[in-house]
Order: C-alpha cells, then structure tokens, then sequence
C-alpha cells in the first residue's frame, strides 16, 4: 500500500488510494475509528479495490501524522474539524462525490459530512457511529450513556491527564466495545491502538466529542444508507443503532455476526460481503430492522 501525504486546512493527512480510477468507478472514502488510522482497512482494501477507488486516511492527530503538540494544544480534536479535514481532502483528492464508509468515530464523521454536503455523497455506510446522546431516548439508554461518560469518557481523560496513556487506551476500549477486551488483545493490536493514543486523548479534551445531530435533518437525508452493528456489540452501541434505524429514511441494517464494535476486522467476511452488496444495489433497497 503506497502512503502518501496532503496537506489541508494547515495539517497533515496521510492517505492510501487504491483501486480502479476509470471515470466509470465509483469512490470508497474508508473513515476509520477514534483509536484506529488508514492502517485499519486491509480486509476492505483488498474486497472492495478490484471494483472501486478506494482511499483510507489518518485525521488529523492520528499515525503516521506529524501534526505536533503545538496544534494539538491548540486545537483539541473536534469533530467540526475533522468534517472540515474529510470535506477539504475529497476535494483534493476529486472524490466528489463518494461513498462514504465508516466505523465507530468514523462513522460518525460521515453522517456529519453527508448532513452538510449530501451532494458530495453517494451513500452512506455506518458501523456503530457513537452517537451517544440518541441513546437518551429511552430511560435505559440515558442510565447506560450516564455510565460510560462517567466511569470511561471522564476516567480515560483523568488518566491521560496523570500520563498513563495505556491505562486510557484500556478504559475506552473495554468502555466502547462493552466488555474487558484489551488484555486479551496480541501485543501488534495493542501497540496500533497505543499509537493513536495521541489522537484519543485530543478528543477526549473535546468540547462536545459526541454532538447531538439534528434528527429532523437526519430523518430527511435521503441518501441510500447501511447501518452495521456487530451482534455482540454493548447495550448503549445497541440504544444508539435501534434510534438511528428509526430516524434514518429507509436504511437497510445489517448485524454482523461474531463480532463486537470492531466488526470491520472481527468479522471481515461477512462485514465486506455486506458493504459489497449495498454498494451494488441501486437507491432506495429494502430495509431490515435491527434485532
């Protein structure tokens, strides 16, 4: 994979770009997850290449970016920013107008840039995008979003604000994926998600990393949309992807099966083979319901 760097709105992104480019294939802007960079896709790369132009990139504090603790002391992650970065680099890159594919953070900047620019999208697939504050609509999912801003959000950022960055890492991965998972984790799968501790803890100074978007905006979108939940994703992921299935105008949802919040490399079989299939169906498929 040949990595190549850009430079928009004064910071670095690094990306890949890959596949078919004939003016008859659609684009693939691959968005990854808050502790994840453009090295979280070979699975996707390697499915969705032979038939599409696919390009993953780094945000903005995320490896291999060299964006500098001056920036980051000024500019704590937001997600306004990161919509500005994505919206600059399609531009650059001449992706308009794009699938746009994201996991977890990204998926969430990919339904803020489609809300905002729906004509530089061709449709939307998101995986479990931490829209935490949907989750209020029910009495559970206000306890359970309660919890985890409390006992994980707030806890990691008084840890990376004591320097124990791996102790961070560990509490909002186990935090986000619902269950102790980091321990058990390869030491090549830790040191990918420590390296991107940089750009967690830049979010986790945020000023709102989990925006309320407009529902009534959402709901009006229009734009063909897959929803992708792992079947054993955590309660408050499973409140979140039950509202965004109910606002979203027609979405076809898909759970994956022997999968978690990482379903893009949990289960990458039947996670492509889902992406694979609502990229081929025209507009307006039918739509599944979440179990």
């Amino acid at each position: 994979m040949t990595v190549r760097a850009a430079r928009v709105n004064g910071v670095e992104l690094h990306y890949s770009d890959t596949g078919y480019h004939a003016q008859s294939q659609t684009a693939a802007l691959l968005l990854h997850g808050g502790a994840g960079d453009l090295e979280s896709w070979p699975h996707q790369i390697r499915a969705l290449s032979p038939h599409h132009r696919v390009v993953a990139y780094s945000r903005r504090h995320s490896h291999p970016n060299r964006n500098g603790e001056a920036h980051r002391a000024r500019f704590a992650d937001c997600v306004e920013d990161d919509i500005d970065d994505l919206l600059a680099l399609q531009s650059q890159l001449d992706l308009d107008p794009a699938h746009l594919i994201g996991t977890s953070y990204g998926a969430l900047l990919a339904l803020g840039a489609a809300l905002r620019a729906p004509d530089r999208v061709l449709g939307l697939v998101l995986a479990e995008p931490p829209l935490l504050r949907w989750a209020s609509a029910t009495e559970a999912g206000v306890r359970l979003y309660r919890a985890f801003i409390e006992d994980v959000w707030q806890a990691a950022a008084d840890a990376f604000g004591r320097g124990q960055r791996q102790r961070a890492m560990q509490l909002l991965t186990d935090g986000m994926w619902g269950r102790p998972v980091f321990g058990s984790w390869s030491c090549d799968r830790v040191a990918a998600v420590m390296r991107n501790a940089t750009a967690m803890d830049a979010l986790t100074r945020s000023h709102d990393p989990f925006p309320e978007f407009d529902r009534s905006a959402a709901a009006t979108l229009g734009l063909p949309t897959l929803l992708l939940q792992g079947a054993h994703t955590s309660p408050l992921h499973r409140c979140v992807m039950n509202e965004l299935s109910r606002v979203m105008r027609e979405p076809r949802y898909i759970e994956i099966p022997l999968a978690g919040h990482g379903a893009a490399n949990e289960n990458p079989r039947a996670f492509n083979a889902a992406v694979a299939s609502f990229l081929r169906l025209p507009p307006r498929g039918g739509q599944v319901g979440p179990s």
